[in-house]
């Protein structure tokens, strides 16, 4: 279930009743899927509020625009892949083989966000968004110091420099990968997985040859 955004720049009032917050929880849901059915210039307001079962001047209540409840999806989901990343690589065991530690990542960020209609319409189309821009390009940043930890677990012999290069160009290879990724269809999208994983692994099997 999408969660309800806490700041005042996506919605017009924070819901207080838990009348509301159902609400707004529908409406995010719907855009989600107007989103990820026409993308962000098709979608409007009026076609959002038929999809959650209520008013456009209900919707109006909380969200000012298109563009706000747009916004206030890329939050929800980027909030999600910083958490997921966060406990993941956090929990993940130095010892295992790289493949092995690949093959977690990338699957789970393809399971669990991926395959979402209303998440690939977020990276297909944030650009629309100059607040969404910045929402889902700072994600990026956010994460690399999770491997660099990582790494550096796995080899605490190596130059920090180093690791934060490596974090940068895992993070950033698995961004553009998982961008075509997110346009192409299933069939394509696997093949895509399976490949992406060989990319990764080979280039970390450089720093980590012994894994």
């Amino acid at each position: 279930m999408l969660e309800i955004p806490q700041d005042t720049d996506r919605l017009r009032r924070l819901p207080q009743q838990s009348r509301s917050q159902k609400r707004v929880t529908q409406i995010l849901e719907a855009a989600a899927r107007v989103f990820g059915k026409v993308g962000y210039e098709a979608a409007s307001t009026t076609a959002i509020a038929k999809q959650a079962k209520t008013s456009v001047g209900s919707l109006y209540r909380f969200f000012p625009d298109k563009a706000a409840i747009f916004q206030a999806l890329a939050s929800f989901y980027m909030d999600r892949v910083r958490e997921v990343f966060s406990e993941m690589l956090g929990s993940l065991n130095c010892d295992l083989p790289i493949s092995s530690v690949i093959d977690q990542i990338i699957d789970t960020y393809y399971d669990d966000f991926l395959s979402q209609p209303g998440f690939r319409a977020v990276l297909l189309d944030y650009h629309f968004s100059p607040t969404a821009t910045a929402i889902v390009e700072n994600i990026n940043r956010e994460i690399e110091p999770y491997f660099e930890a990582f790494f550096a677990a796995r080899a605490p012999e190596m130059e920090p420099e180093q690791i934060k290069l490596i974090s940068m160009v895992t993070v950033e290879a698995c961004c553009v990968l998982e961008f075509v990724s997110s346009q192409a269809d299933e069939t394509l999208r696997a093949k895509l997985r399976a490949e992406e994983k060989k990319l990764l692994v080979a280039y970390l099997k450089i720093y980590f040859p012994n894994d």
